[in-house]
This record gives C-alpha cells, sequence and structure tokens, in this order.
C-alpha cells in the first residue's frame, strides 16, 4: 500500500490559505465590476501593474516582520531601517549622477543599502539574544535612532557647498531623477520584483533554514536547542534579514515617491505586522510562509489601487484620503476574518515541554 503521509508537507496549512483566497477574490471582483467604458485586458493589466507597483514595500516589510514574528520576537525598527535607507540611496544617486543606464553601479548602491539595513538588523538580533532584552523596546530604540540620523543626514548634506546638486532636498525628503522614479512601471522590473517575492525569497530563506529555525524557536526554544538549533545564531539571522528585507523596501519607496522621504512613513510597521498576520503568520511564534504573506500585501495593495484609480470619480476623495481609505478597508478585512478565523490566526504551537528541577525528576 502506498504511503501518502510524506506529500502532507506540500498541503498548506488553512491559515496560509486565507491571504491568497481574500486576494483572488477581490481580485476577480474588481475584473469582472470593471468600467464598461474600460477594455477587460488593459483594465486587468493595469491593476495588476498598480498591485505589484504599490505591493512591494510592504511585501518586503511583512515578510521581515513575519519571520521576526515566528521567532516569537517582534522588529519595530523597519520603518528607520527603510527611511534610512532610502536616504542613503538617494544620496548615492545624487552624488555619482546615475541614470537607469548604470546597472551596475545601482546594483552595487541598493546592495550597500542592504547590507546597512542587515547590519542594523544584525544588532537588534544580537543584543536581543545575547542580554535577553525585550525586543520591543530594543528595536523601537534602535529604529527611533536610526531615523533620527536619517531625518539629520537630510538635512545637514545640503548645507555642504560642495554637494551643489543637493540643496534642493531638505529635513521632507531627498527628490532622485524622475528616469529612476519611472522604473517602478516598467513591467519587466515589476515581473521581475513579483518572481523574487513569490520564489527567489521562500528559496533564499529554505537555503539557509532561516525560516525552518526561526519558526523552531518561536515554537519552543528549549526544544530548538535540543534538536541542535543554535537559537543566538538564528535569531541573529532573523532579525537581519528583517533589516535586508527593510532596506530593500526603503529603496523601492524612494523610488515609487520620487523622493526618499522622511516623514512619512508612521505606523508603516504595525500594518507590516497586521499583514504578516494576515498572512498566517502567529503571533505567539512557530508559524511562518513568505508566500502568503505576499498575497495579503497584494490584498491591501488592490484595495488601494481600486480606490485611487483613475476611475475613481475626481475630487471624492484627496490622495491621503484615499490611503487612508484602503488602510481602513485592510483593516476591516482583518479585523472580519480575525473574528471568523481566530483560532487558525493565533493558534498555540505544539511542543514538546521539558521541565527540569533540581534534584528532581525530568
Amino acid at each position: 500500500m502506498v504511503n501518502l503521509k510524506g506529500l502532507a508537507i506540500f498541503v498548506p496549512h488553512p491559515r496560509e490559505l486565507i491571504a491568497p483566497v481574500l486576494l483572488l477574490v477581490v481580485f476577480g471582483l474588481a475584473i469582472a465590476m470593471h468600467p464598461p467604458s474600460r477594455d477587460t485586458l488593459d483594465y486587468t493589466l493595469d491593476l495588476l501593474r498598480s498591485m505589484l507597483k504599490d505591493g512591494t514595500a510592504r511585501a518586503l516589510l511583512a515578510t521581515g516582520a513575519g519571520l521576526v514574528l515566528a521567532s516569537a520576537g517582534v522588529d519595530l525598527s523597519v520603518v528607520g531601517v527603510a527611511v534610512m535607507s532610502g536616504v542613503l540611496f538617494a544620496l548615492g544617486v545624487r552624488l555619482f549622477e546615475l541614470a537607469p543606464a548604470d546597472i551596475m553601479l545601482l546594483a552595487c548602491l541598493i546592495t550597500t543599502c542592504v547590507l546597512i539595513g542587515s547590519g542594523v538588523g544584525a544588532f537588534n538580533g544580537w543584543t536581543v539574544a545575547r542580554f535577553k532584552a525585550p525586543a520591543l523596546i530594543v528595536t523601537w530604540g534602535i529604529g527611533a535612532i536610526v531615523l533620527i540620523i536619517a531625518v539629520g543626514l537630510a538635512e545637514l548634506m545640503p548645507r555642504i557647498s560642495s554637494l551643489s546638486g543637493l540643496m534642493n532636498a531638505d529635513a521632507s525628503g531627498i527628490p532622485i531623477a524622475n528616469e529612476l522614479a519611472d522604473l517602478t512601471s516598467d513591467s519587466k522590473l515589476l515581473a521581475l520584483l513579483a518572481s523574487a517575492l513569490f520564489i527567489g525569497i521562500p528559496i533564499f530563506l529554505s537555503a539557509f533554514n532561516i525560516g525552518r529555525n526561526a519558526r523552531a524557536v518561536g515554537a519552543h526554544r528549549i526544544s530548538a536547542m535540543y534538536a541542535g538549533i543554535r537559537v543566538r545564531k538564528t535569531l541573529l539571522a532573523t532579525y537581519a534579514a528583517s533589516g535586508a528585507f527593510a532596506a530593500g523596501a526603503g529603496v523601492w519607496l524612494a523610488l515609487l515617491e520620487g523622493k526618499a522621504m522622511t516623514a512619512s512613513y508612521a505606523g508603516l510597521e504595525l500594518s507590516a505586522i497586521a499583514i504578516a498576520v494576515l498572512g498566517g503568520t502567529a503571533m505567539s511564534g512557530g508559524y511562518f510562509s513568505p508566500v502568503p504573506i505576499v498575497c495579503a500585501a497584494y490584498f491591501w495593495s488592490v484595495m488601494l489601487s481600486l480606490l485611487q484609480g483613475p476611475d475613481v470619480p475626481t475630487g471624492s476623495l484627496n490622495t491621503t484620503l484615499q490611503a487612508k481609505a484602503a488602510e481602513a478597508l485592510f483593516a476591516l478585512a482583518l479585523i472580519l476574518v480575525s473574528i471568523a478565523l481566530g483560532r487558525r490566526l493565533s493558534g498555540d504551537t505544539v511542543t514538546i515541554n521539558i521541565h527540569s528541577r533540581i534534584g528532581g525528576k525530568a
């Protein structure tokens, strides 16, 4: 008789199906109810491009947030890291006068930003693992410091006379060339980013066992240690990966906005955590899967696209209210899903509890 138990690893957990189903339903309804004046194929492609364009940064942030949550931690430094990465990217672009044709230089600059973000994340992980410091306090404090440094760079750099090209930068942001900002609408680049989110990141996390080890540590740290997993090394890698994802999000946001913003991302770390939870990550740790998290981020992006699209009546809502309305709809969806499927979103992990007593039996 054929043993089919091994195929269980290919069957997703019910919590991992929530976000993909929501995304498919909302996307399908949007296409079915598209304006009669628009061609169905053109409308679908525009909505898809808008979804990928607006959802990439939040998908990266939420993936990092979910990875840390899986280890039973939390990372509130991601906004500071994202802002710092965006500022460094904008400064590098302006200093070296980079253009879309300078692919190698742009790749080096982005890699540098990601490495710096990963370094900040690694410091978070080292502090939490080495000193058993509260992750919430440590990451929030480090994020605040990094954010202040980024704002200071954006404000002080233009005052240096030798950097005349940066004179139009201020504390609100550092503009970059329009040619680079236009890259966010390139269909090939969007397809490449989507492939990286759905395929590349899961392969990377699996190749280095980061996701598996983070889930084991979050499920039960002592059990993970007895299973041969190095807890400190796992936490270091987990927070470092979160910092790297946040840095990548900061670069994309700078391209998306046309400048590195320094004062517009407050609360983004909390929405990233909410997206991760909707993507099946348990707040108690032990559960994590990157693909559903990306689907949850794109679900938020689809709602934003529907409210900010060209088919929305002009003057009905300004840009700020449209973004807030999308956040409100996402929050409402998360509340409804939490009420209906609360057990599946916040279920405890099943682990072996190890009790040690001095002079007693285990």
